[in-house]
């Protein structure tokens, strides 16, 4: 597959395994004829249904070409499974370390210079506009968008899958709705934002 993508010629060597179970993989390989570091994900859809492939890559195209927040470049994606029985997302690969090694090595001083790091790039991602609030589809627009509050609903009842969770969710909704009515009067309605910023997970290197 990374041959038929990348070069016939080129060699593929895989130098880690981020994830290997049995219908989702994460690699990371080496190639030559050209040079790559790449990561390759590959997919029997099912297991994970809150993650697209094809939208994980409309996301990074514009992050990558409109903000300066470091991300990787889409080398290839195919949902269709015509060809091979996996979708597949072929991505270059980051130079670092992963948050999650690196944080349990920092001190109170470089965990607060990292986290304005990552504010900053936050700040980056806020600057690419849409429409509506939502989940983005394989097309880079937003799909059945909505406004912030619920949108944010949706998303986290995708996401939570604990009674307890679920449960701490209905709670806040109710402290929004009886506390809604209150604020409304002087401030205008809960929820309400002026600008419509994208709603989504930024992509990382984490898998």
């Amino acid at each position: 597959m990374v041959r038929e993508v990348v070069g016939s010629h080129t060699t593929v060597d895989v130098t880690e395994w981020f994830v290997r179970g049995e219908n989702y993989v994460v690699a990371s390989v080496e190639t030559t004829r050209p040079a790559l570091r790449l990561v390759v994900k590959l997919e029997i859809p099912g297991e994970r249904p809150n993650r697209n492939f094809q939208s994980m890559a409309a996301i990074a195209r514009p992050v990558r070409a409109h903000t300066a927040a470091p991300t990787f470049e889409v080398v290839a994606v195919d949902t269709s499974r015509t060809k091979w029985p996996w979708e597949y997302l072929i991505v270059t690969e980051l130079a670092g370390t992963t948050w999650a090694k690196l944080y349990p090595q920092l001190d109170g001083a470089a965990r607060s210079v990292a986290h304005r790091q990552i504010g900053r790039s936050a700040a980056q991602l806020h600057t690419l506009r849409f429409d509506r609030f939502g989940q983005i589809g394989p097309h880079g627009a937003v799909v059945a968008g909505t406004r912030a509050v619920a949108a944010l609903r949706r998303r986290a009842l995708q996401r939570l899958r604990t009674a307890r969770y679920r449960d701490l969710l209905a709670r806040l909704e109710l402290w929004r709705l009886t506390t809604g009515s209150a604020l409304r009067a002087g401030y205008g309605e809960v929820g309400h934002m002026s600008d419509h910023r994208p709603f989504y997970c930024p992509p990382t290197t984490d898998h």
